[in-house]
């Protein structure tokens, strides 16, 4: 309920200062102004409006974009300052940049086998989905 609340209010005041933008620049094309708007609804950015300028300014450790794949969320204050990229299955690394993925056809059969205890050194090299390495 208080998120709710905080967003509607967040958004009325997002709301004012594109009134007053567009009352400051006339010749605005609405295209712009609608980006800028999605950005700021979606938290990416604060805007301020001094006399005849708008600035927007970025605090979020996730812009711009530094996971490869998968999503992006701040760290919370007991983790420290930055970000942690949530892997999507399949691929693994601070940002998510490395496909997790078997060299070779047999790995699954191998698991099976329990090589991945058996010969831990070769099998979680190359057998990473196999061997649940990630």
């Amino acid at each position: 309920m208080k998120e709710d609340i905080t967003a509607l209010l967040y958004f009325c005041i997002l709301f004012k200062l594109v009134v007053q933008f567009l009352s400051l620049y006339s010749s605005v094309e609405m295209y712009g102004v609608n980006i800028i708007v999605a950005l700021l609804v979606l938290g990416q950015f604060h805007a301020s409006v001094t006399g005849r300028s708008l600035e927007l300014e970025n605090d979020s450790p996730c812009f711009p974009r530094p996971c490869f794949q998968g999503q992006c969320r701040s760290r919370t204050p007991g983790e420290g300052y930055g970000y942690i990229c949530l892997c999507p299955e399949g691929f693994f690394g601070d940002k998510c940049e490395k496909r997790c993925e078997d060299l070779n056809l047999q790995c699954p059969e191998w698991a099976r086998r329990d090589q991945c205890t058996k010969n831990p050194i070769w099998m979680k090299c190359n057998c990473k989905f196999s061997c649940k390495q990630c």
